[in-house]
């Protein structure tokens, strides 16, 4: 078994503390094997995250320690700055603007600007009385498949011969020599519209496959080809769900049945290993991906409007959409019993229905709380933006006394920096959801469905369109019950 590297890390809050920090993210990156450009990119951006932190987190003269931890993770290095301080919102650091350092020579958020464009991924969760986890990830540089047939390592695929016979293949586990073979797919099938951006880095999926964070199935000729791919994304629940996706197979070879026998194998794999549920997270401009969940009975359950960058599809026809919604569709292959739920009153009955829809029954019971109730209390805030797909997620962990607040906060910067869609989920399993889910709706958000989460939690997902007008005419729906939610949807829109 590899050996992932750790380290931590504890320095006081005073900036002349900052250089003890970088040569420990220097060494740890350079173990990992990190280039000197890249190494220099995670020194900076450690140092302009914790200035920020500093800056904002305690007052003059305060000494307080500041936890750092570097862990190898598969695809690179995370960093984790866990700080008790004052409390904090990192979202409301100022905002960079170029015109503003040209003109008036201001560099306000430039630090926060930098983090963001050095690193993969950047964010924070609010753990209450626990302090913030401000969360760096850099992944290792990998070619990607367009480059290795740039440089002659590969070539490009071919389409497949169609002729009047099927061709025989079989279904199997993906094998690391076949990593360069699926991302040659990946890259004919969809050019690089496909969202997944990893699946043109074969050295990334085949590291993915072997931590298990990824299980790749693959359709093989008997020659040997690639002719078709799928996956479970497993994410940081080994216990909870797994996404089904990550779906492409050779346009001379549609019409053999080859999805069906992907996700047959896959969602097989993922009764072995016991996972809670699977979902999948089907494309809008057409139908097609929404009757594939279908068939294997993965139901309708929450509409994301313009969730993501348009994908093509060749030889489909997309209707020009400036942007991608997205139908989640969810199965559970293990059903829960006994649950209870709390539910706003205004989407009771909907909830009820979605639910009914997944084949489940929990029990709906009204809540007890008051506002009183939450006095004294702290929010607890797990916030993840999308920097790919220009949305952001605010997940409220802890209801506390200022929660309404923090999330207009939060929204407010996301709609500075021009996110596109903000999605806020709620748990339906607190008593304090329906409380204020009312008050997130006078914020702008409205109704888009229910996530099963895992096995214990059911998420109220909200949605804002920040200044986008939607066209539903153009929104394609495979089932009778994905129209009824469009429409719902779409009375609680503008």
């Amino acid at each position: 078994m590899k050996h992932f590297h750790h380290s931590k890390l504890s320095i006081q809050n005073h900036v002349e503390n900052l250089p003890e920090a970088e040569a420990c993210a220097e060494k740890v990156a350079g173990l990992i094997g990190f280039s000197e450009h890249d190494n220099k990119q995670i020194q900076l951006a450690l140092e302009e995250a914790l200035t920020n932190i500093i800056k904002h987190s305690f007052a003059p003269g305060q000494l307080e320690d500041i936890d750092i931890e570097f862990t190898q993770v598969t695809l690179g290095l995370k960093v984790s700055i866990w700080v008790k301080g004052i409390p904090f919102d990192p979202a409301l650091f100022p905002i960079y603007s170029r015109k503003d350092l040209v003109e008036k020579l201001e560099d306000r958020g430039l630090g926060h600007y930098l983090i963001s464009q050095v690193m993969d991924e950047y964010s924070y969760i609010n753990h209450g009385k626990d302090g913030i986890e401000v969360i760096l990830l850099k992944y290792l540089p990998t070619p990607s498949i367009a480059r290795m047939i740039e440089d002659g390592k590969t070539t490009a695929m071919e389409a497949g011969k169609v002729s009047g016979e099927k061709a025989a293949y079989s279904i199997g586990l993906m094998q690391d020599e076949e990593a360069v073979e699926v991302s040659r797919l990946a890259y004919y099938a969809y050019g690089y519209t496909y969202p997944y951006d990893k699946i043109y880095y074969p050295d990334k999926v085949a590291r993915l496959n072997r931590s298990g964070e990824l299980v790749s199935m693959v359709a093989r000729l008997e020659s040997g080809e690639i002719i078709g791919h799928a996956a479970l994304e497993r994410g940081g629940d080994p216990s909870g769900n797994a996404e089904l996706g990550i779906a492409f197979s050779n346009p001379g070879y549609r019409g053999m049945g080859i999805m069906n026998g992907l996700w047959e194998a896959l969602i097989q794999k993922a009764r072995e290993e016991n996972i809670f549920g699977v979902y999948a997270m089907s494309v809008t401009s057409h139908p097609y991906s929404q009757k594939a969940s279908h068939h294997w009975e993965l139901n309708d359950c929450c509409l994301l409007l313009s969730r993501a960058p348009v994908i093509r599809f060749k030889d489909i026809r997309d209707n020009s959409h400036p942007r991608e919604s997205i139908m989640i569709t969810y199965r559970f292959l293990d059903p829960p019993e006994g649950q209870i739920v709390y539910l706003p009153e205004k989407h009771k009955d909907m909830i009820m229905r979605i639910f009914a829809n997944l084949g489940v029954s929990p029990e709906a019971k009204a809540t007890d709380k008051t506002q009183s109730d939450l006095k004294g209390r702290r929010s607890r805030l797990t916030i993840r933006p999308d920097h790919d797909f220009l949305t952001a997620t605010i997940q409220v962990d802890r209801y506390g006394e200022h929660c309404v607040k923090k999330v207009a906060e939060d929204l407010r910067q996301f709609c500075v920096e021009r996110f596109e869609t903000i999605y806020l989920t709620l748990n339906l399993h607190d008593p304090f959801t329906p409380l204020l889910c009312e008050e997130f709706e006078k914020l702008g958000f409205f109704f888009s469905g229910i996530h099963p989460a895992g096995r214990d939690c059911t998420s109220l997902v909200l949605q804002y369109l920040n200044n986008q007008q939607i066209d539903f005419s153009l929104l394609s729906m495979d089932a009778e019950f994905g129209r009824e939610l469009m429409d719902y949807v779409e009375g609680f829109y503008g």
